[in-house]
């Protein structure tokens, strides 16, 4: 199996990371991984190798990774335009059109696409652009930055985990495509990953929506971890109550069953943990002053549930916050001031 990751940030570099430190200990694993990343992450990656840094401190590099500079001319890609089995899109959502101009020269007819984004909505651009691919249904967890600087891919929390499956639409169409997924999984599963194939990946992608928009919204807002918030008087009553919103629009819009047999309860855990150093990492880019996924996963989430009547005051709260935030951005970016 070839496999074409675009990115090699948290997400595509710390899951990509772990396929290639799998298979340069075991040689016989048949498998190939390619990084598509800019040129100065691309030269970064030849020099230093992918640094993964645990969450007790210690740091396994990773190398020899072949990458590929994504702004390298198309006409020097077409010779691989077969190559890859499977591309996974592990991007912002903000970077999306830009990835799909970078994967273009790759997309066959028979390739799979796995996007690991949040939220809904870059599935329906995804399939648009590329309609004669197969284009699975696919979620991580993972609360890991990356250092631009020193190029280190910094994991905080254990949690790790990998999910993907057909789309209801594919899901009696191709079991040769099942059988590629169920492979990719197997690979992840024996590089020490969480990996499972979902046979309702729309269930599970909408979970981990409803989990992550309630981190994002809550942590941004409050400018605090979730362990901080739940350390108030009402912190835990705010969280529940913003998860509440976010179920109620995936009950109206997906079909969603919330908390059916109890497939919420880790998330729910989660908001009840008083030592949580989790903060949404849409709360560290705006801290940091960079462009948020607001728009995707908040904004998107605002627009079903008013589809639907569905009143949303705290999401649109943190929203507007948001909002604030990219304003000052464009601001600083066309003045060169900070002034608020």
């Amino acid at each position: 199996m070839k496999i074409l990751i675009l990115g090699a940030g948290a997400v595509g570099g710390y899951f990509g990371g772990r396929l290639v430190e799998h298979l340069q200990q075991h040689e016989e694993v048949d498998l190939e991984v390619t990084f598509l990343v800019r040129s100065e992450r691309s030269q970064q990656i030849l020099k230093d190798g992918l640094m993964l840094q645990n969450p007790d401190g210690s740091i396994t590099k990773i190398s020899p990774v072949v990458t590929i500079p994504s702004d390298d001319a198309p006409s020097e890609k077409e010779n691989l335009r077969s190559e890859f089995d499977v591309i996974v899109l592990a991007c912002k959502s903000y970077g999306l059109d830009g990835a799909l101009d970078a994967i273009a020269p790759y997309v066959h007819s028979n390739v799979a696409l796995l996007p690991l984004l949040n939220g809904m909505a870059h599935i329906e651009m995804i399939q648009h652009r590329f309609p004669s691919a197969t284009v699975w249904g696919g979620t991580c967890g993972i609360v890991a930055t990356l250092d631009s600087n020193s190029g280190v891919i910094q994991r905080m929390t254990p949690s790790q985990f990998v999910r993907a499956g057909l789309m209801e639409i594919k899901k009696s169409e191709d079991e040769e495509a099942k059988a590629v997924v169920m492979t990719l999984m197997r690979h992840w599963k024996d590089a020490g990953i969480d990996a499972e194939v979902s046979d309702d990946i729309l269930q599970t992608m909408w979970d981990k929506w409803t989990f992550l928009a309630t981190a994002a919204a809550s942590t941004c807002l409050m400018s605090a971890s979730l362990g901080q918030i739940l350390s108030t008087d009402y912190g835990q009553e705010f969280l529940l109550a913003v998860y509440q919103e976010c179920n109620a629009v995936a009950t109206a819009d997906g079909g969603i069953q919330a908390d059916l047999d109890g497939r919420q309860a880790r998330y729910r855990h989660i908001f009840s943990d008083k030592t949580s150093i989790i903060k949404a990492s849409m709360c560290r880019d705006m801290e940091s002053g960079g462009p948020t996924e607001a728009d995707h996963i908040l904004g998107d989430m605002i627009q079903r549930a008013t589809k639907h009547g569905i009143p949303t005051p705290l999401i649109k709260t943190a929203y507007i916050k948001l909002q604030i935030h990219e304003a000052q951005r464009q601001v600083v970016a066309t003045t060169g001031t900070n002034d608020k």
